[in-house]
């Protein structure tokens, strides 16, 4: 095992996995999609739902394997993998932990507490080796739920999943619409679940996009995760 000294730890090119969820319509793929050097998995067929003038690459994919594959020919002309849903996902999970793994199904029907387990473990090697390759944003349609007097905007994602997804996560946000303006919320509140990170948190600003303008703001997000990190290092 080798020791790092601190002074001698650099991030400046640590892949980045990030998540982003929203109510539907509220312009999540958009926003993924001005990641750098994108590619969008789309297994919610979201894409149709994006201005023809900012769409990207995209690879539409019925199956888990079908996914694998379309990963595997991504490498060397991409930046950043975009799954659009992380729900859509953890479905293809469950639908190919059925087909391979004869516990993941109970003898009366359902999915079975083994066949979750396969879930977590693939959805966790999964993202480890697309980091080793690739920025990650995993897309999640949000749901409105009433806690108390309190409105929670929760992910849609299969039951234990729901927390499974935050692990590997470095970047967590809730897109939403506030007076007019779109931000993302990085902190945590009592309405939504975040994650922050390298100096990115609390409500940040998404600007709408006027007509012929770049689409770029998760390039510039990113760019200033790892300038946070530099200077944390440096410090």
């Amino acid at each position: 095992m080798a020791i790092i000294k601190p002074e001698n730890m650099d991030f400046r090119d640590k892949n980045i996995i990030a998540i982003i969820s929203g109510l539907p319509g509220v312009g999540k793929t958009t926003l993924a999609l001005s990641a750098p050097d994108v590619v969008l998995i789309d297994a919610d067929e979201g894409i149709v739902r994006v201005k023809p003038e900012h769409r990207k690459d995209a690879a539409i994919c019925k199956t888990y394997e079908e996914l694998l594959a379309d990963v595997r020919s991504f490498e060397g002309h991409y930046k950043t993998v975009v799954i659009d849903t992380g729900g859509a996902l953890i479905e293809m999970l469950k639908d190919w932990a059925i087909r391979t793994e004869p516990t993941a199904s109970r003898k009366n029907g359902g999915f079975s507490q083994q066949g979750y387990g396969f879930v977590k473990t693939e959805f966790l090697r999964l993202s480890a080796e697309l980091r080793k390759k690739f920025n990650v944003v995993f897309l999640f349609h949000s749901t409105m739920t009433k806690l108390d007097e309190t409105t929670f905007y929760d992910i849609v994602c299969e039951g234990s999943a729901k927390t499974m997804v935050w692990q590997p996560a470095d970047l967590g946000a809730y897109l939403h619409i506030s007076n007019g303006e779109r931000y993302l919320g990085f902190t945590p509140t009592a309405n939504y679940n975040a994650k922050a990170a390298y100096g990115i948190k609390g409500l940040i600003k998404v600007p709408e996009l006027s007509p012929g303008e770049p689409n770029e703001f998760l390039t510039r997000l990113f760019e200033r995760v790892r300038a946070n990190l530099q200077a944390e290092s440096e410090t």
